[in-house]
């Protein structure tokens, strides 16, 4: 299979272009999730949340993706851990702040009694898994 590197240097994107010939001519078809932001080396949101997904696996959980459609501002994942321990996680780049709508939803599940991180860093992944289940992670 032929991948070719597309580079938008104005949006400051990269992603992979799979095979089909008329991908490159539809960038409607390119995914979302494909698209890895680049900021001056800093650690990026999808890597954050690949870390994520893999720290919570290794204690024996589950972060699912969320998504809700008709229902804006989920958070990114929804983490289920051993012992019944439910939370969410909304991933961030280093310096984003939340959109408003994910403020009120953050808001709303907190009033509702969950937690909810929002995590910009890769040293704030073993200090969620230290809050939800204890415990001496580095």
């Amino acid at each position: 299979m032929n991948v070719y590197s597309f580079i938008n240097k104005s949006k400051n994107y990269v992603t992979r272009i799979g095979s089909f010939k008329n991908k490159l001519h539809r960038p409607s078809l390119l995914r979302k999730s494909r698209f890895i932001r680049l900021k001056g080396g800093k650690m990026q949101e999808k890597l954050i949340e690949q870390k994520l997904t893999k720290a919570i696996k290794e204690k024996g959980g589950i972060a699912f993706k969320f998504i809700s459609p008709g229902f804006n501002g989920v958070p990114d994942r929804l983490i289920l851990l051993p012992g019944g321990k439910i939370a969410f996680a909304e991933i961030k780049s280093d310096g984003e702040k939340l959109r408003p709508w994910q403020a009120r939803r953050k808001k709303q599940l907190e009033s509702l009694g969950f937690n909810v991180y929002v995590l910009r860093e890769e040293k704030q992944i073993s200090q969620l898994l230290s809050k939800l289940i204890g415990g001496d992670d580095k």
